[in-house]
């Protein structure tokens, strides 16, 4: 048995669930780990659903800076470093992009160490996580 959900810095929302479905054997597959590409948005051009989601940002882009991890690994490696998740799925548009992706593997150690930080990330507004709310 498998599920796939999205998961990622800001969309944690399925959390409580993780253990429960691990416990009943089922593997986890979480998409959605850019959220749409969100972290990497210009800030001055948030509108719409994403402007809840500013200072989220603004705090992950500190995080990124002093901690000297990129934006990209920092949510990819938050994602891979979630015990309850077993795969996850990463879309691309070139092979520069997937090569970056796998290369944000060597900073597991780096993002383990702020983890609880990442996880104060999560967006409780439903606009900028929700594909229906999306324009």
């Amino acid at each position: 048995d498998i599920i796939q959900l999205p998961y990622s810095v800001f969309d944690q929302r399925f959390d409580e669930y993780l253990p429960i479905l691990k416990n009943k054997g089922v593997d986890v597959h979480a998409r959605s780990v850019f959220l749409r590409g969100m972290c990497f948005f210009d800030l001055n051009n948030l509108v719409g659903e994403y402007k809840s989601a500013r200072g989220a940002i603004e705090r992950l882009r500190e995080l990124s800076r002093d901690y000297k991890v990129s934006l990209g690994s920092l949510c990819l490696c938050f994602v891979l470093l979630n015990n309850f998740i077993d795969k996850v799925i990463i879309g691309v548009d070139s092979e520069e992009q997937l090569t970056e992706d796998l290369d944000s593997v060597s900073h597991l150690s780096d993002v383990r160490d702020i983890i609880d930080r990442l996880k104060s990330l999560k967006l409780n507004s439903a606009d900028p996580i929700l594909a229906y709310s999306w324009k």
